[in-house]
């Protein structure tokens, strides 16, 4: 299953707090995000999900999509989180799956899911080394898996590092890297200083340089900053006409554009982002 929909920021705020859930689908997030997994403390889930449907009712533009963090699948909570969402008139546009360590995770929600509910897409959070090492099982699991979400603060807890660029380098391209060979959004790990905008955004044009496509936030004021670095400019846009129609003009064949030479790796990509951003922006 494929969509056309922007995974450029994905916001992420907790069930229990409904009316937040308001201001997030208010924005500028691609993908708003009701979790009901970490910010969630145990002895609170069942609140949380009580509170689900309240959640999925809130009023919201067609642009922006509902996600649900379930929590894992290899515990209770997860089990019954999706159960609730099941029970819901309203459904989330994603169900986001945290910490997958294997393809069967979503193979079994899948499974679950049936054919009932055939709209509903899969996002999925790599942050442990045993996701890591699987990620490519991971991205290549289901025809519904929109994209994968590298998560770093599990990942450096998992592994007792530190959360630097350093630590995480090998990690977040192995992530990167499933992600392409299935051609779906990689999005990467939020960064956690909400009121840092220079860090923030130096943080995702080094990750859009890697090939991420997007990154979560853990706070609205982060969503401007995320969508101007991740929605390409006019200029751009501009050049990426250039270069498919130059290299239709020469059909296919390499050739010099303003002194560079175009062949068919710069037009693939070219033509990939026109076919993501050149007919519509936000």
């Amino acid at each position: 299953m494929t969509s056309n929909t922007y995974c450029r920021s994905v916001l992420f705020t907790p069930a229990l707090r409904p009316e937040r859930i308001a201001k997030a689908a208010q924005s500028g997030a691609d993908v708003c995000v009701i979790d009901l997994e970490d910010p969630v403390a145990p002895n609170l889930k069942e609140d949380a999900r009580g509170k689900l449907a309240q959640c999925l009712a809130t009023p919201h533009s067609k642009q922006v999509k509902f996600a649900v963090r379930v929590n894992s699948l290899r515990t209770q909570d997860g089990l019954k989180d999706l159960l609730e969402i099941f029970r819901q008139t309203i459904l989330p546009d994603y169900i986001l799956l945290p910490k997958v360590e294997s393809a069967q995770e979503i193979i079994i929600t899948e499974k679950i899911l049936g054919y009932k509910e055939h709209d509903i897409q899969f996002l999925v959070a790599v942050e442990t080394p045993g996701g890591v090492a699987n990620a490519k099982e991971i991205a290549t699991a289901s025809l519904r898996l929109k994209g994968l979400i590298f998560g770093a603060a599990d990942y450096a807890s998992s592994t007792g590092g530190a959360i630097t660029w350093e630590s995480l380098y090998f990690a977040r391209t192995q992530v990167l890297n499933a992600a392409k060979i299935s051609g779906i959004e990689i999005i990467d790990t939020p960064y956690f200083d909400a009121h840092d905008f220079d860090g923030l955004i130096a943080d995702s044009l080094r990750v859009k340089a890697l090939g991420y496509t997007g990154k979560s936030a853990i706070h609205p004021l982060q969503i401007r900053h995320i969508n101007e670095v991740f929605q390409p400019d006019e200029a751009a846009l501009d050049r990426a006409r250039r270069i498919v129609a130059t290299a239709q003009e020469n059909e296919g064949n390499a050739y010099l554009l303003d002194g560079t030479l175009i062949g068919t790796p710069l037009i693939k990509a070219a033509q990939k982002l026109l076919d993501k951003y050149g007919q519509t922006s936000r």
